[in-house]
């Protein structure tokens, strides 16, 4: 069947002893590693902490930037009394239309 080593690193496995199996790579412990310095595994949930966490700074900061944008618009134009003044009064569905299809 199955060698007693192989069966016992499985049932730590399974048991969830990462800890220890990490602990005894570092030592240079545990066989298998050549300078003593293995892969520290991150576990899933905690990668995908981090990265919604990232996320969240980022979206954050988009937010910000989207919002002092809006706040603080570029130089307009200047006042060209060549084009026509137009005035709209009432804020219906056709007002938009006309609004959107202007040559500006």
């Amino acid at each position: 069947m199955f060698s007693s080593a192989r069966s016992s690193s499985w049932v730590a496995r399974r048991a969830g002893a990462h800890g220890v199996q990490r602990m005894s790579m570092l030592s240079g412990g545990g066989g298998g590693g050549g300078s003593g310095q293995g892969k520290t595994r991150v576990p899933r949930l905690r990668r995908l902490g981090r990265v919604a966490a990232g996320g969240a700074v980022v979206g954050v900061a988009y937010l910000g930037w989207r919002v002092y944008h809006n706040r603080n618009p570029g130089e307009q134009l200047p006042y060209d009394p060549s084009k026509r003044t137009l005035v709209l009064l009432g804020t219906g569905w056709g007002s938009t239309t006309v609004l959107k299809n202007l040559d500006t």
